[in-house]
């Protein structure tokens, strides 16, 4: 007897006619349901059976007179129904848990195909499973179908989804200013195909970006912020566990309203509330002693000032727990008994002095310095102008009652006028580690200069030189670098600015980690230090430039059998500023195989036969 055409609701049996003459076969089915069968050809179909329920058929022949031959006996399952709609859940960075209706009729295990990276085959009893030991982010096609039990397998049912991308990693912000911040991460475990960035508490900031960085722009001074990044895939824009990092705007600039002297030893100095929001004001006062705190209003009276000494007092706005300071207000100040000075710039000088009792009370003020001059006048203070940036003045004041001279009122002080700013500044030969500054000299004159390094470690230098090497840094970091021209001990001019990255590293451990006729896939470990993605260059039979933010890359449309050299740089900032290559050399394969038919059950006595087909230049070997 033979079983053909297995579905799930029929069998289909024929047979060969028996010797001799018979009247009608007798077909008893026994299963659920059971039925018994008269027909009167070598084959029947036998239907309305349940799927993948087992069935036992029994055939025989019967004469005219009812009399039965010898029974005939095969056993087979029907074909199991396919399963209904799979529902998925709890989708994972590694994971994907799987669940369907019962199938109609019996069955007695479920198979599952995973199509993807990586594949595999599962088998269950159960109408759900866990499919774990995923890669995040990947795409994945899961088939699934009831098998009986004799192994017969029933229409597959199909579903596909992304595993939940993985978080990204390293989130920083090396770029701060008052009303922008730049953002960089580096690729989570797995795949993604764009980012989301969201500022907590508001909405999505702009469009999912496919590159690893963002500027975020129309920030307000001062401010505390979190932005949370996360990777998508897939079309509906899956989206993974978020990283976040919170942070302030660096706050607004200062502006110095008033300055007055209260006694020999006090100072009080008043300014405008910088622009948007800050946590306090930092008040810096350079000098012999030197003083440094915080204050929360926007006036203060600066305390324990020694008599004749000059001081330069800086004020700026600082956010946040780390101080993140502003641009600052600098002045230079000079206090004693009778003559002080309130306000010392690069060419003039503000004096103040006590009033002396008497009638018809005048002053003269004499300027011993370069160059000298004379001033005389009632009033209470004098603006002496045309001075030299950096250089020393003695002021001498005296009193007179007409043409009198008051003995007993004579004072003088020494003092600084503030270094001009340093002019046409240079960084130069920068490398992973250094920069080269070298700038020329104020107009004017000064004593030495004063360089701040601010980035991701910060260094305070002097020098004599108008050249300073920067040593110690870190690769692919952003660096600020502040000079400013220093006269006397601590009269600080202004500060000239500019910023750099450092070079970045090399990347390490270059390989070619696969290779075909047409492809070559990448593989390297990332520089030590900062990078914001790689540029790869391939030159060869084809050349090509390419970049990526993940630490590999597959190079496609290559020639075959043709040699290529690949050079990957770490890459940083939006100018792309890019480090010294890596490179390796390989060839593409020369033969494409196109088909091959083989067994691979080899025994003893039979016959193995494999033909594969090559193609070289077009032709087919």
């Amino acid at each position: 007897m033979n079983i053909d055409n297995i579905n799930t609701n029929s069998v289909f049996l024929s047979w060969p006619i028996p010797a001799g003459n018979r009247s009608s076969y007798g077909i008893e089915v026994l299963g659920i349901p059971s039925k018994n069968l008269t027909v009167y050809s070598e084959s029947v179909l036998v239907d309305q059976l349940v799927p993948g329920n087992y069935y036992t058929f029994s055939i025989f022949a019967i004469a005219g007179n009812g009399l039965t031959g010898k029974t005939t006996v095969t056993s087979t399952f029907t074909v199991p129904d396919v399963i209904g709609n799979i529902t998925k859940d709890n989708i994972t960075t590694n994971s994907v848990f799987l669940s369907w209706p019962h199938a109609v009729g019996n069955r007695s295990s479920y198979g599952i195909e995973v199509l993807g990276i990586p594949s595999k085959n599962l088998t269950v009893y159960s109408e759900s499973v866990l499919v774990d030991q995923l890669v995040p982010g990947n795409y994945y096609t899961f088939s699934i179908f009831a098998i009986s039990g004799n192994g017969l397998t029933g229409n597959k049912t199909v579903t596909s989804t992304n595993t939940v991308p993985g978080e990204v990693m390293d989130l920083t912000a090396p770029t701060i200013t008052t009303s922008s911040v730049l953002l960089e991460w580096q690729p989570p475990e797995g795949n993604t195909s764009s980012y989301l960035i969201q500022n907590l508490g508001n909405a999505t900031i702009s469009d999912p970006v496919t590159m690893n960085s963002i500027t975020i722009a129309n920030l307000t001074p001062g401010n505390y912020y979190t932005f949370l990044v996360s990777a998508l895939v897939g079309e509906n824009n899956l989206t993974g566990k978020s990283s976040s990092i919170a942070l302030y705007t660096r706050p607004g600039n200062v502006t110095i309203l008033k300055v007055s002297k209260v006694n020999t030893s006090s100072l009080y100095v008043s300014w405008l509330p910088s622009e948007g929001n800050r946590s306090s004001y930092l008040v810096e006062v350079l000098g012999d002693p030197p003083q440094s705190f915080n204050v929360i209003s926007e006036s203060v009276t600066i305390t324990n000032l020694t008599q004749r000494n000059q001081y330069t007092v800086r004020i700026c706005a600082v956010s946040g727990e780390h101080d993140l300071r502003g641009s600052g207000s600098d002045m230079s100040v000079i206090l004693s008994d009778i003559l002080s000075s309130t306000d010392v710039s690069t060419s003039s000088v503000r004096l103040v002095w006590e009033l002396r009792e008497g009638q018809q009370i005048s002053y003269r003020i004499n300027v011993d310095g370069f160059p000298t001059s004379n001033w005389s006048g009632t009033s209470q203070e004098a603006l002496i102008e045309g001075l030299i940036p950096g250089n020393l003045y003695t002021f001498q004041i005296s009193a007179y009652e007409g043409n009198n001279f008051l003995y007993g009122y004579e004072s003088e002080i020494s003092l600084y006028t503030r270094p001009e700013v340093v002019r046409d500044v240079h960084l130069d030969n920068v490398s992973t580690s250094s920069v080269d500054l070298s700038w020329l000299p104020p107009v004017g004159n000064h004593s030495f200069y004063r360089i701040e390094v601010t980035g991701n470690s910060s260094q305070n230098l002097t020098t004599t030189s108008e050249s300073l090497s920067i040593q110690g840094l870190i690769p692919g970091n952003m660096y600020t670098f502040m000079i400013s021209a220093v006269a006397g001990g601590d009269v600080q001019g202004a500060r000239y600015e500019n910023s750099t990255f450092t070079k970045p590293d090399v990347v390490r451990n270059l390989n070619i980690s696969a290779t075909t006729t047409t492809d070559v896939a990448l593989t390297w470990d990332p520089p030590q230090g900062g990078r914001r993605l790689y540029q790869i260059e391939i030159i060869g039979a084809s050349a090509q430039n390419l970049t990526s933010s993940t630490e590999s890359m597959s190079i496609s449309n290559l020639t075959p059998g043709s040699e290529y050299t690949f050079f990957v740089s770490a890459v940083v900032g939006d100018n792309n500023f890019q480090g010294d290559p890596t490179n390796v050399s390989g060839i593409t394969s020369e033969y494409q195989s196109w088909g091959c038919n083989y067994s691979s059950d080899i025994s003893v006595g039979r016959i193995f036969q494999c033909v594969i087909f090559h193609s070289r230049e077009g032709r087919k070997y």
